[in-house]
């Protein structure tokens, strides 16, 4: 009987050292966030940057961080406009149009900034450092949905 309880409580104890395994696999083998992306800590890692690697990548993104801080002020700036006009009596299609064209602007601008941003990394970078961040970028951008709305 002893043996019984014995033999079943090593058994559950593997069980539950193999579901931990693979749940830190599964956890380490997940795409990178936009988050991660953005972490100069994160991508040094990855990267396996040099001193002088990351003084350049830190450089980089304090520029890009003030290009998407431009954005999202100019974009705040078209939402709150249009917060106070959508329901005023001379509203037209014309409105609805330009407002969208700034809001798409806006929003284009800071695309861009990150399309150059990834660019700028790319061009310091050693060409085996290239292959690793190709892969990384390649994960983030075709397996993440910046609104959760699919994976």
């Amino acid at each position: 009987m002893i043996r019984n309880i014995f033999s079943t409580l090593i058994v559950v104890a593997l069980a539950g050292l193999v579901a931990f395994g693979v749940a830190r696999w599964k956890a380490n083998a997940a795409a990178p966030s936009l988050d991660q992306m953005q972490s100069s800590d994160w991508l040094e890692k990855q990267l396996n940057l040099t001193p002088d690697q990351t003084a350049k990548l830190r450089a980089l993104m304090n520029t890009y961080r003030d290009a998407l801080e431009e954005c999202c002020e100019r974009h705040c700036v078209v939402r709150a406009e249009l917060g106070a006009s959508i329901f005023a009596a001379d509203w037209s299609p014309e409105k609805q149009r330009e407002f969208a064209d700034r809001l798409y602007r806006s929003k284009l601008a800071g695309e861009l900034a990150t399309i150059e941003h990834m660019r700028a990394v790319y061009a310091m970078l050693d060409p085996a450092q290239q292959k690793k961040y190709e892969a990384i970028v390649e994960q983030c951008l075709c397996a993440s949905c910046p609104h959760e709305n699919h994976k």
